[in-house]
């Protein structure tokens, strides 16, 4: 939509923010993630919006590619405890903007989109999926800060190897994602005008930032002893290949549970448990919640390749 973005529009945006006072020696308040924003009219109420009220009418007037940097500190009734009276710098880009032909909401219209009698209920249901999102995010965002602080303690080393496997991993992960928006990765790189190894150049520090955290945190795994029951392995793998039926074709699936890529699938399903419950432990000792008191080495020697 070439117009600008106006009330009633739906309008993708990229959303991020930096504390004005740093908090345990950190800034990143909000790390940038894609949000969808439904430009809410004047007269709404907007006591519950993300990430504070009347944010969404701060997009009115700006269009597809557009930038947008703005100050905000939040009230000391803010609807979210832990961001009350915090002063904080909004950075967003709109991505995308969409017309938005509403019905009239009601307790029918409630009634066809699932097991809700009335509007009230609906609404309820929504505030609380809002809630729990919220949630989530600050808990994503607590334990990134427990890594961190790990890190800044530790000497992580690598192969060149190890990075390089890693950013094969991540474009191909991001397949599922193209293929929702209609796009295969040949039609994203002529879109964006680049080639292959320039978006592997584009990915590496964001993949190498992902690839030390991870080090640490099997690290920690091992320390720990987070292990998963084998009895609980296919269960996760079930899981995963249903929630990748719901956006990959039915032909990439055939692909990802032929022979030699379905080993790689289950490998990759258990790290990822590994990695939750150790990050559920880590919440847990920084809380005060384990008696143990958490002392970790993470540094990797680096191995040795040599061609015969």
């Amino acid at each position: 939509m070439e117009r600008a973005a106006q009330e009633g529009d739906i309008a993708y945006i990229l959303l991020s923010a930096d504390r004005q006072t740093p908090k345990d020696g950190k800034t990143t308040l909000l790390t940038e993630r894609r949000y969808p924003v439904v430009i809410e009219k004047a007269e709404v109420d907007t006591k519950t919006e993300w990430p504070f009220p009347g944010f969404s009418r701060l997009l009115i007037g700006l269009k597809v590619g557009e930038e947008k940097s703005f100050p905000h500190t939040f009230a000391k009734d803010s609807e979210y405890e832990d961001l009350r009276g915090e002063a904080a710098t909004f950075k967003l880009k709109v991505e995308e903007i969409k017309d938005r032909q509403l019905p009239e909401l009601n307790d029918e219209l409630a009634q066809s989109l699932g097991n809700y009698k009335t509007a009230a209920d609906l609404r309820t249901e929504v505030e609380k999926q809002l809630t729990d999102n919220y949630k989530q995010q600050a808990e994503d965002e607590y334990e990134n800060q427990i890594v961190e602080k790990i890190i800044e303690g530790s000497q992580i080393k690598y192969p060149p190897q190890m990075l390089h496997h890693e950013i094969h991993h991540y474009i191909e992960d991001m397949g599922p994602d193209l293929a929702a928006r209609g796009l295969d990765l040949d039609t994203y790189l002529k879109s964006r005008q680049i080639t292959h190894d320039q978006l592997e150049e584009e990915v590496s520090p964001r993949v190498e930032e992902r690839l030390k955290k991870s080090l640490v945190i099997m690290e920690v795994s091992r320390e720990e002893k987070v292990e998963v029951p084998e009895s609980e392995v296919q269960g996760l793998v079930e899981e995963k290949i249903k929630r990748l039926q719901q956006v990959v074709s039915a032909e990439d699936m055939r692909k990802l549970l032929a022979k030699d890529n379905l080993q790689g699938l289950v490998s990759r399903t258990l790290t990822e448990e590994v990695i939750r419950r150790t990050l559920e432990r880590l919440r847990a000792i920084a809380q005060g919640k384990e008696p143990e008191k958490l002392e970790v080495k993470t540094e990797k020697k680096e191995e040795k390749v040599t061609n015969e």
